[in-house]
């Protein structure tokens, strides 16, 4: 058998965090003139956005996802979400997931301008071009944080999207990327507490492409956009990201 293939089935997860206006991007943020020519080269490139349901269907029943699948999150819920990154994604007929914090929204005003999205806005986006996860209720670090806190987060999270009939998917994003990974004993009651509240998947920040089948659906890797990135890095990072390294540790049994 040939390890490293090229022919795998993959899935890439790209992570976002603040569109900007300005030509000042940083690590955290990318200019609007960057996602269009990230955006662009995607499409050109024949990558497929699936959704979260999508995902959850193939981890549930093992049906495969379209070739050169690509999955593209955008984390905290900014106010550029709306107001740029919706537009573009209906210009290239796209999609995406945001991972939303409800104590973020809870601080934007209907009808005011603020950095985050407020409730309106997530109720004027289409649900087949922009689907919602969950990103902690204000943003906690689950590493840090007591099993019974982290219960206690899940559920107020959910109450919250219910209250406000907010359609999500039961998916999950590691704030900071962190979880108790070093702390077998902890990992696994965490584990049993998303299955038990019903989170069917969750991201962790591992800059590797997911070889499919997936097969640790609460460690899918996402692969962090920057907007310090030219966009020869940026293609480098769709196709490639660190796929070889992330594949020797699936074969060790490493998160």
């Amino acid at each position: 058998m040939n390890w490293f293939s090229d022919k795998r089935d993959t899935l890439t997860v790209l992570m976002y965090h603040k569109i900007i206006d300005s030509d000042r991007p940083n690590k955290l943020t990318v200019t609007r003139r960057q996602l269009e020519e990230q955006l662009d080269f995607l499409v050109n490139e024949g990558y497929t956005c699936v959704s979260l349901k999508e995902i959850l269907n193939h981890i549930s029943t093992g049906i495969p996802l379209a070739q050169k699948a690509i999955l593209l999150t955008f984390d905290d819920g900014h106010k550029t979400d709306y107001t740029v990154l919706y537009q573009l994604l209906q210009q290239y007929k796209l999609k995406a997931v945001i991972f939303l914090v409800p104590a973020l929204v809870e601080t934007s005003k209907p009808n005011n301008e603020s950095e985050y999205l407020n409730i309106n806005d997530i109720r004027a986006m289409d649900d087949d071009i922009i689907e919602f996860g969950l990103h902690t209720y204000d943003h906690k670090n689950y590493n840090k944080i007591d099993l019974s806190i982290i219960e206690e987060d899940i559920i107020k999270t959910k109450t919250w999207f219910d209250l406000f009939n907010v359609k999500y998917s039961p998916v999950l994003a590691y704030t900071y990327g962190d979880f108790p990974k070093n702390d077998t004993a902890k990992l696994i009651t965490f584990f049993n507490l998303f299955k038990k509240h019903g989170i069917q998947a969750a991201f962790a920040i591992g800059n590797r492409i997911n070889i499919l089948p997936i097969k640790k659906k609460f460690i899918i890797q996402r692969i962090e956009v920057r907007g310090t990135d030219p966009l020869p890095r940026f293609i480098s990072k769709v196709k490639k990201g660190k796929i070889v390294t992330g594949f020797i540790k699936d074969i060790l049994g490493m998160p």
